[in-house]
């Protein structure tokens, strides 16, 4: 990843972590007690953090005081050209649901979280083929899903070929035309 671009929607910075339910880590990824501050002090250094908050983000204070000690951290809200954001960023978080297919349309590799009983086909789909990176359950457990985030990202972070290969399996998922091909389909209607 190159120095300065990350992306991450705030949601699952403010609120935690999820379980990897029982996923094995591999080799050279973090995780534990302790390990995160060490991580953010030798490995994020040069990162641009990116955070976009939603309108109902309920902890928007915490974020912005977090900010305010961590210039490495941009805060974004009522994002208007999101697909730009997603263009200049070498990876992102999110929580499961329709980001997933914006960010497959922009091949980002990405590690995200399912917040929903709805979201667990976009965790079958999504962590098949190295599509993505899934971190867990956020309402299960935030702290091992923040863990595997952290753990997720660390692994985008130094292993281009991963990120090769995600990018691969996205662009298989969605070629970023399906507006363009349902409007042709409309105008051939009778």
């Amino acid at each position: 990843m190159s120095e300065g671009r990350c992306v991450s929607e705030g949601r699952c910075m403010s609120e935690g972590r999820y379980d990897s339910e029982g996923q094995h880590e591999p080799e050279g990824q973090l995780a534990g007690p302790g390990k995160e501050n060490r991580a953010a002090e030798e490995n994020w250094e040069g990162v641009v953090f990116h955070v976009v908050m939603g309108g109902f983000l309920g902890h928007r204070e915490g974020l912005e005081q977090l900010a305010q000690g961590h210039p490495n951290i941009c805060l974004h809200s009522r994002v208007e050209h999101m697909a730009e954001l997603m263009e200049d960023c070498d990876a992102a978080v999110s929580a499961a649901g329709t980001m997933l297919f914006e960010l497959s349309a922009m091949q980002v590799p990405t590690v995200f979280f399912v917040s929903a009983d709805n979201q667990q086909y976009d965790r079958e789909f999504f962590g098949e083929e190295e599509r993505m990176l899934f971190a867990g359950d956020i309402r299960r457990d935030a702290d091992g899903c923040l863990e595997m985030v952290l753990a997720g990202l660390m692994r985008l972070r130094f292993d281009a070929p991963l990120r090769e290969r995600m990018k691969k399996a996205l662009g298989r998922v969605t070629d970023g035309r399906g507006a363009g091909r349902i409007a042709e389909e409309i105008c051939q209607l009778d």
